[in-house]
């Protein structure tokens, strides 16, 4: 079994997998407290903590679980399942380090860069992502190089006065907010931004909720002409590739969630089109749903209940772990 450890926003926990590289839970070293994926799999945790703990070098780093942990929380307990954290309410929000502008860039004197440590990576949560969040880099660059939203750029370029990094985390913000609704009306529903699967990819949103699993790739394209038939998708006349990339996306979503939770996932690709001056749609592809901004929301809700609550939470957890998304994990 592989045990991570993972230390954030003034938590301490372990992740585990077995050898398949299923989730099998976390443990909190704050309160000693289990959270298993499922039932079945409490006793496997309380082994691979109870041997981290054994190995750890410093027993004090490594608290040693209880004899018997509680089991996991129920689906209706607020701090297993948080939604988006930038929409909720300012006394219902996770702790979290205050965010920092994406044009400061950290020098770090050589003398205090050490080698990485030996040992599993860190787990990152990734329900405290923020949308456009792996744009931030890029936009910063473009910027510094002039691509600004200057008076005068704005006037003469209108959207192009924005980078095309900066146009895409636009887009991406712009759908989280629709989410943002969405989740507030069903709290069934949820979402998570930004998620990197591989050197230069990620995943603009993956939702899910009663309807499905999905991942969405946002287009921002302001007052543009969009055009579907089947898997064509014209903007302004000129075909693009946004249909067969939802596609390979949501497939490449489906293996890796199904792998993280032991059992087969349907994943669905959605195209969003922000802020088109027109939208026609004459036939939407087969496996992948084009719908502008607006309807977003309306779509997810109007899909037929495939999945119960207990997979919802599932999924989202698994989801939100960085290493779900990773090829392998030691």
């Amino acid at each position: 079994m592989g045990v991570a450890r993972w230390r954030r926003y003034g938590k301490d926990r372990l992740y585990v997998k077995d050898d398949d590289g299923h989730q099998i839970g976390w443990w909190d070293l704050q309160d000693n407290t289990a959270h298993p994926t499922t039932p079945e799999s409490e006793a496997l945790l309380l082994e691979a903590v109870t041997a981290w703990q054994t190995a750890a070098a410093d027993p004090h780093d490594a608290p040693k679980p209880e004899p018997e942990a509680p089991g996991p929380l129920p689906p209706s307990e607020p701090v297993s399942y948080p939604r988006g954290p930038d929409f909720l309410p300012p006394e219902r929000r996770p702790e979290a380090p205050e965010p920092v502008a994406a044009s400061i860039v950290m020098q770090t004197p050589p003398e205090l860069i050490f080698a990485p440590p030996e040992g599993p990576p860190v787990v990152a949560d990734l329900a405290y992502n923020r949308p456009g969040e792996q744009l931030a880099d890029k936009v910063t660059a473009a910027r510094e190089a002039g691509e600004r939203p200057t008076l005068w750029r704005r006037f003469w370029l209108g959207k192009n006065a924005y980078s095309t990094w900066e146009r895409g985390a636009i887009g991406e913000r712009l759908v989280a907010e629709q989410l943002a609704g969405l989740v507030q009306r069903d709290p069934r529903w949820r979402f998570i931004n930004s998620i990197p699967i591989g050197n230069e990819v990620d995943i603009d949103v993956f939702v899910v909720g009663p309807g499905g699993a999905f991942t969405i790739n946002a287009k921002y394209h302001r007052g543009a002409r969009i055009w579907v038939g089947g898997d064509t998708l014209m903007v302004n006349g000129t075909r693009q590739p946004y249909v067969r990339n939802s596609r390979h996306e949501a497939r490449k979503a489906s293996r890796i969630l199904s792998r993280a939770i032991g059992q087969p996932i349907s994943v669905q690709g959605i195209v969003v089109p922000v802020d088109a001056g027109s939208f026609t749609v004459k036939a939407q592809p087969a496996d992948v749903h084009v719908v502008n901004r607006v309807r977003l929301t309306d779509y997810l809700r109007s899909r037929p209940q495939i999945l119960g609550p207990d997979l919802i939470v599932r999924l989202y957890e698994a989801a939100r772990l960085s290493s779900s998304w990773l090829p392998t994990i030691p």
